[in-house]
């Protein structure tokens, strides 16, 4: 054998060598999923390289398909936003979680809506996905309500709202995550109280003319901070970070609240320290990998419970959603005398009790159609 030969078969043995050791380091620390083979993906030394020079290359060819471990696929669109293409689905457990929602509420003398979030993909533009790929999420959204409205539930549709926005499509969504933005979130947040409030009365039309007037909040931009999920899975530079916008309000704020998950925190303050994180803007040790999306409620708590000082009503909501409620459910706080939120992916209490026992004016679920 010769040296050149000999010498990369010693660099080679010992680059797999670092990579196991790596690897195995990475485990160690690592929390754990219950599946060895999405750990040993997830925890690949190097891995965070591997994926942005995978990226990088289909980058330069133009492949707006990738394959994806997790996900099947994941597509670029015409806007450069990433996504997956969810199957046909019933939704039943959701469906399921909703007439259970429902059954109490009216139970409770509660008035109930259901909250339709959007998905990546809005009806309208559908065609931007590449030849021959299909998202049913629309479909799926659509096969729920009708048979929500066939039980007589409340159904309020954001996708609609958002599709007439004065918002460019393109802003709606980030590039590289599936949530949407927090200015749609926020724009959707002012449309869903208008039709709160003209259906029930819930609170003053000026004060809520007020707290949903974009004039009053600070509007902070991060550019170029935010890599969100789907961006993580492709590299940094298959589609490049997005611009993070979040608003925070200009006006005075009280908010007593109380986030329970594996911990319990308690705080009184403005809205800025009891409904929303700092650290995932201020002090984000891992940069544009940071969930910045998840600054409001500080993302997955199990329950929320907040309390406004600052609002004329005494009325009471009761908020059950997924993770696109996080910044709409933070927002509608500013509205309501008190706000329970709850996430059933993690709360393993009895919601139709809790429903009977906190007796809320208005009961809401949202939540998106990839559920």
């Amino acid at each position: 054998m010769e040296f050149s030969d000999r010498l990369i078969s010693v660099f080679f043995v010992v680059f797999i060598a670092v990579l196991s050791l790596g690897t195995c380091c990475n485990l160690i620390s690592a929390e754990k999923s219950g599946s060895f083979e999405a750990d040993f993906k997830e925890n690949i030394f190097l891995r965070d390289s591997f994926v942005d020079l995978h990226g990088f290359t289909q980058k330069l060819m133009r492949n707006r398909v990738v394959e994806d471990v997790r996900y099947g696929v994941l597509l670029k669109n015409d806007w450069q936003q990433i996504t997956d293409v969810p199957f046909v689905s019933d939704l039943k457990d959701l469906k399921k979680n909703i007439y259970k929602i429902s059954s109490a509420s009216k139970k409770a003398g509660a008035n109930m809506v259901y909250v339709q979030a959007p998905f990546k993909i809005l009806p309208s533009y559908e065609d931007t996905l590449p030849i021959s790929y299909k998202s049913y999420a629309n479909d799926n959204a659509d096969k729920l309500m009708e048979d929500l409205k066939k039980r007589d539930i409340e159904c309020f549709d954001l996708r609609m709202v958002l599709e007439e926005s004065p918002m460019q499509k393109s802003q709606i969504f980030y590039k590289t995550d599936h949530h949407w933005t927090i200015p749609a979130a926020f724009y959707s947040y002012g449309r869903l109280a208008e039709f709160l409030n003209e259906n029930y009365r819930y609170t003053d039309p000026d004060e809520l003319a007020y707290l949903t007037n974009e004039m009053w909040f600070e509007k902070r931009e991060m550019p170029e901070s935010f890599l969100g999920t789907w961006g993580r899975r492709t590299g940094r530079y298959y589609v490049k970070p997005d611009d993070f916008v979040y608003y925070v309000p200009n006006f005075a704020t009280d908010i007593e609240a109380t986030h329970i998950s594996d911990e319990t925190f308690h705080l009184r303050s403005s809205f800025y320290y009891t409904m929303m994180t700092p650290d995932y803007v201020e002090n984000s040790k891992d940069g544009i990998k940071t969930n910045r999306y998840s600054v409001y409620l500080g993302g997955y708590t199990s329950e929320t419970r907040a309390v406004n000082y600052n609002v004329s009503n005494d009325k009471k909501v009761l908020i059950f959603h997924d993770s696109f409620g996080f910044p709409l459910s933070a927002f509608l706080s500013l509205t309501f005398r008190e706000t329970r939120i709850l996430d059933l992916r993690n709360y393993e209490g009895d919601f139709e009790k809790y429903i009977e026992d906190y007796k809320p004016d208005i009961v809401l679920a949202i939540y998106n159609p990839d559920y």
